[in-house]
């Protein structure tokens, strides 16, 4: 499988829900116990109030995450511009056709 700082950051995320609420949002591994799935919260009687309890901090602790960029990942810079089409320069290879 190719590393993706998106997976990162949710295995990130679900290390966290699995620390704080002791269950899984998803039928991931539990790191804590290799073999062993996390049980889900979905399961459990009080995760609700766990997971209500989470939600305000999630977004600030992805940035604990540490998930560095892919090593082929390609950033364009986007631009917006304008011309009149077709472009009085494009007219005689226009007209040949």
């Amino acid at each position: 499988m190719k590393y993706q700082t998106k997976l990162c950051q949710t295995m990130c995320m679900h290390d966290v829900v699995l620390v704080e609420c002791n269950c899984s949002m998803t039928q991931l591994a539990d790191f804590r116990h290799p073999g062993a799935l996390a049980p889900l919260c979905k399961d459990l009687g009080n995760d609700e109030a766990c997971l209500e309890r989470l939600a305000p901090t999630l977004k600030n602790r992805q940035a604990e995450c540490v998930c560095p960029s892919e090593c082929d990942e390609v950033h364009y810079d986007t631009q917006a511009t304008m011309s009149r089409w077709p472009a009085k320069q494009y007219w005689p290879q226009l007209s040949d056709k």
